[in-house]
């Protein structure tokens, strides 16, 4: 099991490896590096990443393939993150032992990629929490009196009939209430979170396609960097206990108020105007990362100003609609389309039209040539993404294009080799066809150094294009 045992405690422990292991190690590094920040500039609370806590990573993976990721997500981008990694797998107590378990603040189940199926990946994390849970009970009172061992456990949006074994664990301890819901006992707070699966990430592709520029709003929403926007909760505050939503989200000038959780732990975002937050609910903010969130009494009468000044503005002038947009996706996986298909229905602008390019006819059931918003069209080519594929597929009109790396079964490796030869294809029917401009590129590249060079080649695009039309005007 890796090498030497970790002594330490306080520490955030993740069990298993999937895809999403690296962003959120990037993530916690970033979030680390901003809270640590936070008390010289004079503003913040303390909270878990300020106290730039260890993290140990246990997983049923070679520990030199753990820490050569390590070395991309985190080193290599310049960030800071104490982090050790042992191999070995999380359900043996005597590996947990080995990480110090017992001792860590935050435990975080990840969803293992390694099972052969959806069924056993439940049943490994059902075991994990299980023998986390019988070691954090043979732990000494001395050691355990008032520890609060945090557990957050990944679970995909959908698991089969039967094979949500981690459900019979949380009834022990509390009703069922699904993904978002806790349970706490024995000093164990144990909380069940809904991962990104492949349906939020078409969703994302197709607003990036339809609208470019929405992911780098999503990337400052979602970022943990000091000055970057954070989503953040907080108590609502006594004197606005007993208040309409609509009275709520005026009190605080600096900051976007988007909905509330109630103490059972449901959310509700954008409510109805005249919504009451119950006694002991928290309200869901937009701000900015690190600074203080305050309400004001004199927020209602600027609100009130500016709705009186929108409503005069709207009347004067015509509504904005945003225009009709052509999008062409090739190499995406044949079994998702139909889940991008619906994406691009409730993004794209009305009269988009959308053309996939697939190597083979899809099944009729499967598509339509009118999908909400936007016409779709499908035609077949050997190699989806090449310049002849492209070309007729419309690559001059085409205002965004999609390029896809397979199913999400494909290796890392070969997926984004892929992505980076479909880059070369578009930047060769582009050039050789002299457009006035590139096309707006979306591709969901996976590794880190992958994507730099996919913004490489993209920027080393536009360039070139810039030139030419200098040269020929």
């Amino acid at each position: 099991m890796g090498r030497n045992p970790v002594h330490c405690k306080d520490h955030v422990l993740l069990l298993n490896w999937n895809t999403n292991s690296p962003a959120l190690l990037t993530n916690i590094a970033a979030a680390t590096a901003a809270a640590t920040a936070e008390p010289r500039r004079g503003g913040g609370h303390s909270n878990v990443w300020s106290r730039d806590p260890t993290v140990v990573v246990l997983a049923d993976m070679d520990k030199s393939q753990m820490d050569a990721i390590v070395q991309e997500a985190v080193r290599d981008r310049g960030l800071h993150l104490n982090i050790h990694t042992r191999q070995g797998n999380p359900f043996k107590l005597s590996h947990l032992k080995k990480v110090s378990a017992p001792r860590a603040s935050i435990v975080i189940l990840l969803h293992p990629d390694t099972a052969s199926s959806a069924s056993d990946a439940e049943a490994m994390k059902a075991a994990a929490a299980m023998s986390f849970t019988t070691l954090t009970s043979q732990t000494q009172p001395s050691h355990r009196h008032g520890h609060q061992w945090r557990m957050i456990v990944q679970m995909p949006s959908s698991v089969p009939a039967g094979g949500n074994v981690l459900k019979s664990l949380l009834k022990q301890s509390a009703s069922w209430q699904g993904p978002g819901s806790s349970v706490s006992g024995s000093g164990l707070d144990l909380q069940v979170l809904a991962m990104p699966d492949d349906a939020l990430v078409n969703c994302m592709v197709a607003q990036t396609a339809a609208q470019p520029g929405v992911l780098t709003c999503w990337q400052d929403v979602l970022s943990t960097s000091a000055g970057t926007s954070q989503l953040k909760c907080i108590a609502l505050p006594k004197h606005l206990q007993g208040q309409p939503y609509v009275s709520i989200r005026r009190s605080f000038p600096d900051a976007v108020v988007c909905g509330y959780t109630s103490p059972d732990g449901a959310v509700f975002l954008n409510p109805h105007e005249s919504a009451v937050p119950g006694p002991g609910s928290s309200l869901i903010l937009l701000t900015k990362y690190g600074a203080p969130v305050a309400s004001s009494k004199s927020s209602e009468v600027e609100y009130a100003a500016a709705g009186q000044a929108a409503a005069h503005r709207l009347k004067g002038g015509s509504t904005h609609r945003a225009q009709a947009c052509t999008i062409i996706v090739a190499g995406w996986a044949d079994g998702d389309i139909p889940e991008l298909m619906r994406s691009f229905s409730d993004f794209t602008p009305a009269g988009s039209s959308v053309t996939f390019i697939t190597q083979q006819q899809l099944p009729v059931p499967a598509v339509s040539s009118k999908h909400g918003n936007c016409n779709c069209r499908f035609i077949t080519h050997p190699y989806p993404t090449s310049t002849e594929a492209l070309v007729s597929a419309g690559l001059r009109s085409a205002d965004s294009i999609v390029l896809g790396s397979g199913s999400a079964d494909t290796p890392d490796a070969e997926a984004d080799a892929r992505l980076l030869a479909a880059l070369l294809q578009v930047q060769e029917a582009v050039l050789s066809h002299e457009l006035p401009a590139a096309p707006h590129v979306v591709a969901p590249v996976r590794s880190s150094s992958s994507s730099a060079m996919a913004i490489q080649y993209l920027q080393e695009l536009s360039h070139r294009l810039s030139s030419i039309s200098k040269y020929t005007g």
